[in-house]
């Protein structure tokens, strides 16, 4: 894989954690909440992933500083929506994102917000979640 993802709203660490054992380069953790970098920071241990220098846990709520060619996020509509123009600054050219915590009710106000850099290459669907792809303009 040998790519920089983030994991945004990290939570329990899982998607980042994944992302370390698929070959992942560098791997940024980040939430803002307390309680999940926390988590995330007990189940590396528990992963035998800390201390590594691939793997950062970052409390934060913005990504200044940091880019990536594949940027994960499963959070909701609303958060999704304000953090398009951090992502766009984080993900280089021809990067991936790959959000969801969306509803399939949700996809146009989400299409719309992310429009402005991003191609919509794939929506995946179950029950009435979707997971969405894009790349970088």
């Amino acid at each position: 894989m040998h790519k920089v993802i983030i994991d945004f709203g990290c939570g329990s660490g899982i998607l980042a954690i994944a992302a370390y054992y698929l070959g992942a380069k560098t791997v940024f953790a980040i939430d803002h909440d307390t309680q999940s970098i926390q988590t995330t920071r007990i189940n590396a241990v528990r992963n035998h992933l800390l201390p590594n220098n691939q793997l950062k846990i970052l409390i934060s709520n913005d990504l200044s500083g940091v880019t990536c060619k594949v940027l994960i996020a499963n959070v909701l509509l609303q958060p999704l929506v304000k953090l398009e123009q951090h992502f766009a600054d984080a993900v280089t050219h021809s990067g991936k994102i790959i959000l969801s915590g969306i509803l399939q009710h949700q996809f146009e106000e989400l299409a719309q917000a992310y429009q402005p850099h991003f191609n919509i290459d794939q929506i995946y669907s179950k029950n009435e979640w979707l997971l969405v792809e894009a790349t970088r303009r």
